[in-house]
C-alpha cells in the first residue's frame, strides 16, 4: 500500500521516483491513500480577500497532488487489474462558511468530483475510488488547540458523539474501504463526523 503525505506534493518527477522506487521493491500498488492536505487558517480566506499565490498553492497541494497520483498509480493498478483507492477530503467540502477558508473548502469539494470520475473510468478494470469526509480531526493540523483548548471543547458540545475525531477513526475507516467487505462500493464517499453533519 502506498501513502501519500509527502512534502514533495509540487515535484512531479520527484513523486514519481519515490513511486518507482516503491513499486521496483514491491512489484506492485494494489492500494492508495491519498492523505495529503494543508489547512492554512490566517491565509486561506474568502476568495474575494484571498492572495490568488494562497489560492493556488492550496489547490497544488490538496488537489494537483491526487492528480499526480492517478497518473503514477492507477496505470500500475491496471497491470494487476486490480486496485483500491482512499482519498482524504472533507464535511468543508459540502457546505459555505461564515469564516471561511475557500481554496481549502473548494479544493477538497473538487476531489470528491475527480474521486467519482477516477471510479467511473477504471471501475472495468476492478479499481475501486472512495472518498472519506472527516470532521475536525485531532492531529497537526489542529494545533491551535494546543494554544486554545477552550476552543477544542465548544467544539466537542457541538459534536452529537460529544468528543472530536481520533487519526484511528480515519485510518480504520480507510482500512474498511480499501478492504474486500466493500468491494462492490466504489466513486462513493463516508461522512466521519461524530454527526455534525446529520444536525439541523
Amino acid at each position: 500500500m502506498f501513502i501519500s503525505k509527502s512534502r514533495h506534493y509540487y515535484n512531479y518527477t520527484k513523486l514519481k521516483s519515490i513511486i518507482e522506487a516503491f513499486y521496483k521493491k514491491n512489484k506492485k500498488i494494489d492500494y492508495l491513500v491519498n492523505t495529503t492536505g494543508v489547512l492554512w487558517f490566517n491565509m486561506d480566506v474568502s476568495s474575494v480577500d484571498i492572495e490568488p499565490k494562497i489560492w493556488d498553492q492550496v489547490f497544488a497541494i490538496n488537489l494537483k497532488s491526487m492528480m499526480y497520483l492517478s497518473k503514477i498509480v492507477i496505470p500500475k493498478m491496471i497491470k494487476n487489474s486490480f486496485g483500491s483507492m482512499v482519498h482524504i477530503s472533507s464535511i468543508d467540502a459540502l457546505s459555505g462558511d461564515d469564516k471561511p477558508q475557500d481554496a481549502y473548502g473548494s479544493s477538497k469539494a473538487a476531489m470528491i468530483r475527480l474521486s467519482k470520475s477516477l471510479a467511473i473510468q477504471f471501475a472495468s478494470k476492478n479499481i475501486r475510488s472512495n472518498i472519506i469526509l472527516p470532521e475536525p480531526i485531532d492531529t497537526g493540523m489542529q494545533k491551535r488547540w494546543k494554544k486554545n483548548p477552550l476552543a477544542k471543547k465548544n467544539l466537542e458540545k457541538f459534536i452529537p458523539l460529544q468528543r472530536v475525531g481520533k487519526p484511528e477513526d480515519i485510518a480504520n475507516t480507510s482500512m474498511f474501504l480499501l478492504s474486500d467487505q466493500t468491494n462492490y462500493i466504489t466513486g462513493t464517499e463516508i461522512i466521519v463526523d461524530g454527526g455534525i453533519t446529520s444536525k439541523p
